[in-house]
């Protein structure tokens, strides 16, 4: 379903979850975290709205859907950036492999948010930039490929 500008912007007032962030300014201290659950999934126009919120307020602000809400799913994504920063010099930031950054750099702490908001684009596999070491086979001279076994990398995500 395609929807017009006008109808996307009178949509976007309407958001619950606008309620419940500013519900969190006002009964929050100022360097506590605020978490938002939804019971649906989070639309990915809102997401950038909070991602705009959270700078402009310096606030980190959680928004998650029930979807990708799991204990597994979160210690799982924790596992991912603990091995894609291991090999780093820079321990804050890493590639963001969700379905909306597709492999922009972002902090951990966004990364992590943005793979359990919006998860990881099953289409990418270049795991070779997030510290994964694949089988190198050389093709051609000066061509090289490289062989990686993603099923583990799959199922953990």
């Amino acid at each position: 379903m395609t929807i017009g500008d006008g109808e996307k912007e009178r949509l976007l007032k309407t958001h619950s979850e606008k309620l419940a962030l500013v519900f969190g300014l006002l009964t929050m201290t100022a360097r506590t975290p605020i978490g938002i659950v939804k019971n649906f999934r989070v639309c990915e126009d809102f997401h950038t709205v909070m991602c705009g919120a959270s700078l402009i307020m310096r606030r980190e602000i959680v928004l998650r859907d029930n979807m990708r809400a799991s204990d597994e799913y979160e210690d799982a994504v924790d596992e991912f950036i603990a091995f894609a920063l291991a090999p780093l010099m820079d321990k804050t930031s890493i590639r963001c492999p969700c379905i909306s950054c597709k492999n922009f750099n972002h902090l951990s702490r966004y990364c992590k948010d943005h793979l359990i908001i919006e998860g990881i684009d099953m289409a990418y596999d270049p795991f070779v930039l997030h510290g994964e070491e694949g089988q190198v086979h050389v093709v051609d001279e000066g061509v090289e490929t490289i062989d990686f076994n993603l099923t583990e990398t799959y199922e953990m995500l």
